[in-house]
């Protein structure tokens, strides 16, 4: 039956993964853009594209792998995957699109509240804020997150540059 069967789109993905993982960049992408060609109906669209995102991240065309790991988002059923925005936000801060970063960040936040990198991701939200030089919001953010983790030196210092900056202004 082969690529009649249910699991054909998902082997065609587990094809492209090991030649990525043997460094066959050519070979992996050529499998990838497959699916789309003999699986138009697959349901698994979210996995092939935070896939592609991440072959796109790993050759630094940070661009593209923003573009795909949102269509891997828009192409979840219900709450999106956590690990595709998370690539979604690293694929902004790497691009240096703080606006889209700081948007992606927000939504992390607001959908995973209870997520075991939390304090991380408010984090760089502030720092995101101090790059677009919205300072009054980024003071606010790094407040809050003292409150939460009083003597966090790292938050200190962020907090402290955000002031020096929003005073030279």
């Amino acid at each position: 039956k082969g690529e009649k069967t249910e699991i054909a789109p998902e082997a065609e993905l587990y094809i492209g993964l090991v030649y990525q993982g043997k460094k066959d960049k050519v070979e992996a992408l050529k499998h990838y853009n497959s699916i789309k060609e003999k699986f138009p109906e697959t349901k698994i669209w979210d996995r092939v594209y935070n896939t592609l995102g991440i072959y796109y991240y790993s050759i630094g065309q940070f661009g593209d792998a923003a573009r795909y790991f949102r269509m891997a988002i828009e192409n979840s059923s219900g709450k999106p995957d956590r690990y595709a925005l998370n690539n979604l936000i690293l694929s902004y801060r790497h691009s240096e699109w703080f606006d889209s970063e700081i948007a992606a960040l927000r939504r992390y936040i607001k959908l995973f509240p209870e997520a075991d990198d939390i304090f991380d991701k408010k984090f760089n939200l502030g720092r995101a804020l101090v790059d677009i030089g919205d300072y009054k919001s980024a003071i606010e953010d790094y407040n809050a997150l003292l409150a939460l983790d009083k003597g966090n030196k790292e938050a200190e210092n962020k907090l402290l540059e955000a002031y020096i900056a929003r005073g030279n202004q």
